[in-house]
C-alpha cells in the first residue's frame, strides 16, 4: 500500500518535464464533496514556477500528465510537487522517460 489514507496537503519530491522525462499524477477523490485541487511546481531553490487548479468530483479520479496541465512549459530537470486538495486524497506520481522504457511510481508524502 503506497498510501493508508487521504492526504489534504502532498508533497511529491521529484518532478521532471522535458529531455526525454514527463511526470504524471493520479488523484482519486473517495468522499462524498468535490476537492478542489491546487497543484504547486518547485525550483530546487524552492520558488514556485508553476501552478495550476482542477476540480475533482465525489467519489472519482483523474490521471494527468506535467504536459496536460503545464503546457509549453521550459524543461524542468529537478524539483518538487506540492499538491493542495479541499478533501483528502489518495495519490501518487509516475517518472518515466517519454518512450516509456521505465517507469516508476513515486508516493505522495505528507507536506510538513
Amino acid at each position: 500500500i503506497m498510501q493508508s489514507q487521504g492526504l489534504t496537503d502532498i508533497l511529491f519530491a521529484q518532478v521532471a518535464h522535458g529531455s526525454d522525462w514527463e511526470t504524471g499524477w493520479s488523484f482519486l477523490n473517495y468522499g462524498n464533496t468535490t476537492a478542489d485541487v491546487t497543484i504547486e511546481i518547485y525550483n530546487p531553490q524552492g520558488n514556485v514556477v508553476q501552478s495550476a487548479k482542477l476540480q475533482l468530483g465525489p467519489r472519482n479520479s483523474r490521471a494527468v500528465y506535467f504536459e496536460d496541465i503545464f503546457p509549453g512549459t521550459p524543461d524542468i530537470l529537478a524539483g518538487y510537487v506540492r499538491v493542495r486538495s479541499t478533501q483528502p486524497l489518495i495519490s501518487f506520481s509516475l517518472l518515466t522517460d517519454t518512450l516509456v522504457n521505465f517507469l516508476a511510481t513515486v508516493p505522495a508524502q505528507p507536506w510538513q
